[in-house]
């Protein structure tokens, strides 16, 4: 509970830099091991954890950009069958957008798009894998009477976590941190303490006696 507690306040610690969508999932395991396609653009992160820079996306309400505009597309590696991953946008509180995030097994991509396993990426010569695919969209949720806006592209970053003990690895770190920081504090400080203290209040005893 008390380490559940530690991660909870480091979640919200991040959240308040801005605005956050959360996606929770379990791989799905369908028997079909692919590579990443290239026939499809989809940006790779890998298990357990990896985060994008700042990109940006055009919302669906655009009447400015075209498809590959309004949607990314990201290919999910190393992925453990029956652990909890996450997956999380993070984008700027004063943005007016609600993002969407969908998740396809690598079967439910090649049914979409007609792919095959020799759609790889090039150059890619790792054995095939289970692997899943996400995809981002974002729709503009601003009520402003000025036009035009929701043609603005939209920045963000995307994360991939895998989940341990329940709880997002990077937020095992500061655990880990906090629990040596304690300890440290137990074992060194608080005896040196606690001898300064017995030693002050000593004082006045030994004082009495020499009276």
């Amino acid at each position: 509970m008390y380490f559940h507690f530690l991660g909870f306040m480091f979640l919200l610690c991040v959240s308040v830099l801005g605005n956050t969508e959360i996606r929770h999932f379990r791989p799905i395991v369908d028997g079909q091991k692919a590579h990443c396609s290239h026939k499809l653009p989809a940006t790779i992160l890998t298990a357990p954890f990896t985060q994008t820079d700042t990109v940006t996306i055009a919302s669906l309400e655009s009447t400015k950009h075209n498809r590959q505009d309004k949607e990314h597309w990201y290919c999910l590696r190393n992925l453990e069958p029956g652990l909890s991953h996450e997956l999380r946008i993070s984008y700027a509180a004063t943005t007016p957008s609600r993002f969407i995030i969908d998740i396809f097994s690598s079967s439910e991509v090649q049914q979409l798009y007609n792919l095959t396993n020799e759609h790889v990426l090039l150059g890619q010569e790792d054995a095939a894998e289970q692997i899943m695919y996400a995809r981002v969209t974002v729709s503009y949720a601003g009520a402003s009477h000025i036009q035009g806006l929701e043609n603005d592209d939209v920045p963000y970053i995307f994360t991939l976590e895998k989940h341990i003990l329940g709880l997002p690895v990077q937020a095992l770190w500061l655990i880990a941190v906090i629990v040596a920081v304690v300890a440290l504090s137990l074992l060194v400080v608080t005896p040196k303490l606690q001898a300064v203290i017995n030693s002050v209040l000593s004082e006045p005893a030994k004082a009495q006696k020499e009276d």
